[in-house]
């Protein structure tokens, strides 16, 4: 027995191959050999079954279909053909199975795939796929039953009557519902999910007086913790979902309802906050979450997909888990309304609670602390209150024992109760009322949803209300549109700048009272940040009802977001499925801190009013008038005001005129952080005045302002982050071509490194900007220098040929180190520093440059070698062949100037000029290169050129006149004098000072 068989795929090959044959008085077999030749082996029969079959046969065809040929063949014959896959079998007919194949979908017409069908009785079966098709052969029975089953629906039965298609619609289990896991991109039966997750109806864990569902999920799915860092009503839990998967980025997990990804109101990460305080670092808490729009009571179902196999539906984003929440729909059948109220009373603290001090015994405490001698832990600040304070008070002399004595009686009796002050027994209350029904055709349910809370901490209170709409439409059998339509107005009041009122009440002594006795508030003395105007004070007047009333925060979130989802099943087996959604949020998150509060006070550096306006110690504080008001804005809204993305969104300061004019004011990476005298006053003058403006030739392979390679020129002119940089020190600066003419507002033109030849036009336009009194910056390579000694020779100047060398032990002889001359000093400052700290500067492979005053220019050498080098003209590897001088060759050891100054006037213009030997000196890698043993300063180039080409406009000079007083006279003998009383007479008083206080001391 043998079986023809074919490798390979070839589905709908049967359909579509024609047969054009004729053939006369063959058998069967010969005839299906001659078909499958002609059709690449198409047809799969065994050969001993149709070689049987004696049957002589003729046929004559042409362009007819595969089918038709075979079936043309084996007509009359005991033997049938069935088309399977694309393929052909030709059996004996009693063999022949059944096909039966249709589609499973549910009640909404959407396919359902991975649905089992199985043939009563027996084990033979199949799946559907992705389309919810399916196609089964059954062997030839007298009659059998189809069963079609899947999780989470009724298990539907169906008996073959003949009929070769049945399509069959499963309808929903509601008692198998926790068996499907809800992912937000479809649902998944719970058998077939591989990754961890914990599915929870809302129903089960409703609480009262809660009024998130993020909340309500504390200590409810297991690998997932819910914490509560803060006490205040409104504020947001942290929550992780199998601890912590990041320590650099968010660690907050992905939130989704009904398929649509929920964004965070606030645009940063949330902070550890383990107070009652919110800060600019935490101040997302009283925003709210992606999901404190959600009124708890329109959820359905919460499902927490806890492990790694989320990140193949979400990303990488999913990483720290996902939480899909699946709302309530509108169901089939009359109106019904549902209202839901809740009630509830939050107790405050009391100090019956827990373990402390009252006053009586926190005043023995001080006593026997003071009584045995003891001393607080290194680094405590002792204040003078409660007991201290007598003993202070009693030491200055300013009470006496029995003033003492009856005080520490009324410090003992007095017992504030700061939780009583602080706290309150709160009143929430919740209302919740949903209206749902419809017909078959459309279905609504409408929710409206309002909630007050207000936190036991006087001072802290949260309102929301929220709506919501879901309607379904069955616009057609196949066509099902569902819209939903929600939004809601969240305002959280709350503390700011240290406002803590439980620790406060927790951790401060009852000996302290809240008023005085003519009801006026009582402010006793609290640690702050040391005075720049009043030296040693770093206390200030402190009482919390004060700080409440003057401190404070506020948030107010709105939210509103529809989603339409449109499912349409075109044809059986093709469905296309559509979601749109769109979300909006706003948060205006807002503090303040008024003149008249401790925190204010504490940055001012005295309290406020006791010095008077325009005097000498106002000046010296950072804040003499006024408060601190923050507001918090999201990305979109600050976009709205001003482009961050050229400042790669980090923290800028802008200043702007009533004109319009702005520039920004930056921060460095360097150990200064914020701007200067330099940046500030450079900052004024770009908005009022017209600064130079620096162009950079391009187009002939010269050095890039933009790139950050070691050659490039990026770190002095475009690095923001660079507090040196051209463009934070008052340039502007662009990219030019000589395409064109020069644009007249670059006043300073710097060429880096010609590497290719300029074209006719090019050196019209350079001869017209410099004809026009333009200054220039030139520097020059020495592999590249014939593209530029044209211009040079225009200017009087030439290079000397070759590279300058010199001998040296520790580094490359090309190495050459250069000094300013004693005119660049006169120059520019910053050539003078370099003179007074004898620093220089670094040229890694220069040329020298000589000059003649034939061309109209005045020349002024700058930078001389530091030592004798010569023009090395025959060695051009420097690292692993030795340089020698040869005169004969052309080669001169002298001292060479490697940067030269030109100047001449044109009008009542002066036009200068730089030129320098070498274009790496200046690049980034050179920049930020340190090499030991060599003090070099090559910054200075930059600085001290561009001062004195801009005609010493920027980088502003802010140096101040050396002292006039800054010598002292001494003879021989006033020396003498002087030492005596330094090294004796002065040593001596301090140790009887000494001795006399510890006598004083242990008399007491």
């Amino acid at each position: 027995m043998a079986l023809f068989f074919m490798n390979g795929t070839v589905f709908g090959q049967a359909e579509q191959k024609k047969i054009t044959m004729k053939v006369t008085d063959v058998t069967v077999l010969d005839a299906l050999y001659e078909v499958n030749r002609l059709c690449g082996n198409l047809i799969f029969f065994m050969k001993e079954e149709v070689g049987r079959e004696n049957t002589l046969v003729s046929v004559d065809v042409e362009n007819l279909s595969l089918l038709e040929t075979v079936k043309k063949i084996i007509e009359g014959t005991s033997l049938a053909c069935i088309e399977k896959n694309g393929r052909l079998i030709v059996a004996p007919a009693v063999q022949m199975p059944v096909t039966v194949c249709g589609f499973v979908t549910d009640q909404r017409k959407s396919p359902m795939p991975g649905a089992t069908v199985m043939v009563k009785g027996l084990t033979l079966g199949t799946v559907t796929d992705s389309r919810g098709w399916y196609k089964l052969s059954v062997p030839q029975l007298k009659d059998f039953t189809l069963v079609f089953s899947f999780i989470g629906m009724k298990e539907a039965e169906r008996k073959y009557a003949g009929k070769d298609t049945i399509n069959i619609i499963l309808y929903e289990d509601v008692q198998a519902m926790d068996e499907v896991v809800v992912t937000g991109y479809g649902n998944v039966s719970k058998g077939s999910y591989t990754g961890a997750s914990t599915t929870v109806k809302a129903s089960d864990v409703m609480m009262a007086g809660v009024s998130s569902i993020d909340q309500m999920l504390q200590g409810v799915v297991p690998g997932m913790l819910v914490m509560n860092k803060t006490g205040m009503v409104g504020a947001s839990p942290k929550i992780r979902v199998r601890g912590t998967s990041t320590l650099l980025g968010s660690q907050e997990p992905v939130w989704v309802v009904d398929g649509v990804i929920q964004r965070d109101p606030q645009p940063f990460n949330s902070e550890d906050n383990t107070k009652f305080s919110v800060d600019a670092d935490d101040i997302r808490q009283l925003a709210g979450n992606a999901i404190s729009w959600l009124n708890p009571n329109d959820i359905e179902t919460i499902t927490v997909l806890k492990d790694a196999s989320a990140t193949a539906i979400y990303g990488s984003q999913a990483a720290n888990g996902v939480i899909v929440i699946t709302t309530k729909k509108a169901k089939v059948g009359k109106i019904s309304v549902n209202y839901n109220g809740d009630f509830s009373i939050g107790q405050r603290p009391r100090y019956g609670l827990y373990d402390l001090m009252n006053s009586a015994e926190r005043m023995q405490l001080s006593k026997e602390i003071y009584e045995e001698r003891r001393e607080f832990t290194n680094g405590s600040v002792v204040l003078p209150i409660g007991y201290e304070g007598l003993l202070q008070k009693l030491f200055n002399k300013e009470i006496t024992h029995e003033e003492m004595a009856s005080e520490y009686e009324k410090m003992a009796r007095q017992n504030t109760d700061w939780f009583d002050i602080l706290f309150r027994n709160s009143f929430n209350h919740s209302h919740s009322l949903g209206i749902s029904g419809g017909s078959e055709k459309i279905q609504n349910r409408t929710s409206f949803g309002f909630i007050q809370e207000n936190g036991e901490a006087k001072g802290n209170g949260m309102t929301q209300f929220t709506a919501s709409s879901n309607t379904t439409i069955n616009l057609w059998d196949r066509v099902t549109i569902n819209m939903l339509l929600n939004g809601s107005v969240r305002e959280v009041d709350g503390f700011a700048y240290g406002v803590d009122p439980f620790n406060y009440a927790y951790n401060t002594s009852r000996v302290i009272p809240a008023y005085n006795e003519d009801g006026s508030l009582f402010y006793h003395e609290k640690q702050g940040e040391g005075s720049a105007a009043i030296s040693n004070k770093s206390t200030y007047n402190y009482n919390i009802l004060n700080e409440r009333s003057t401190t404070g925060s506020e948030s107010r979130t709105r939210n509103w977001g529809t989603t339409i989802d449109l499912k349409w099943q075109i044809l059986p087996g093709l469905e296309y499925q559509g979601l749109v959604a769109y979300n909006s949020s706003s948060s205006d998150t807002k503090q303040h801190a008024t003149e008249r509060s401790f925190y204010i006070s504490s940055i001012r550096g005295y309290e406020y009013g006791t010095i008077i306006e325009n005097t000498s110690d106002v000046g010296v504080t950072p804040l003499p008038m006024g408060g601190v008001f923050n507001m918090f804005l999201k990305p979109e809204e600050i976009r709205a005001q001003i482009d961050l993305l050229p400042e790669k969104n980090k923290f800028v300061r802008v200043l702007e005129r009533e004109s319009g004019e702005k520039t920004f004011l930056r921060v460095y990476n360097d150990m200064g952080h914020f701007p200067r005298e330099a940046e500030i006053t450079a900052a004024f003058k770009r908005i009022v005045m017209d600064l130079p403006k620096v162009g950079f030739l391009t187009g002939h392979g010269e050095r890039d302002i933009k790139k950050l390679g070691d050659r490039d020129y990026n770190s002095f002119t475009l690095d923001k982050s660079f507090r040196y940089a051209l463009i934070n020190q008052g340039f502007d600066i662009e990219n030019v071509t000589l395409d064109k003419e020069v644009n007249p507002e670059i006043r300073i033109l710097v060429i880096a490194e010609v590497r290719d030849e300029m074209s006719e036009v090019e050196c019209e336009n350079l001869d017209k900007y410099i004809a026009c009194g333009g200054n220039l910056l030139i520097m020059n390579e020495p592999k590249s220098a014939g593209n530029i000694e044209p211009l040079l020779a225009k200017l009087g100047v030439k290079v000397v040929p070759g590279t300058l060398v010199r001998q040296t032990e520790n580094f490359s002889p090309d190495l050459i180190l250069s000094s300013p001359t004693k005119e660049a000093g006169e120059m520019a400052y910053w050539f003078e520093n370099m003179i007074k700290e004898n620093q220089v500067i670094v040229t890694p492979g220069v040329s020298g440059l000589e000059y003649s005053t034939d061309k109209g220019y005045q020349v002024t050498p700058l930078f001389l070698t530091d030592s004798l080098v010569w023009n090395e003209l025959e060695t051009t590897n420097f690292v692993d062949d030795a340089i020698e001088l040869n005169e004969e060759a052309g080669e001169v050891q002298q001292r060479y100037a490697t940067g030269l100054a030109l100047t001449r006037k044109l009008g009542d213009k002066e036009q200068k000029i730089m030129i320098f030997g070498d274009a790496d000196c200046i690049s980034n890698g050179e920049l930020g290169m340190f090499r030991q043993d060599i003090l070099a300063n090559n910054f200075n180039i930059v600085m001290g050129s561009f001062f004195w080409m801009s005609d010493e406009e920027v980088p502003v000079d802010v140096r101040r006149l050396d002292p006039l007083d800054n010598q002292v006279y001494m003879d021989e003998k006033g020396l003498a004098t002087w030492k005596v009383i330094m090294m004796w007479i002065i040593p001596g008083l301090l140790v009887i000072f000494s001795i006399l206080i510890w006598i004083r001391r242990r008399g007491r």
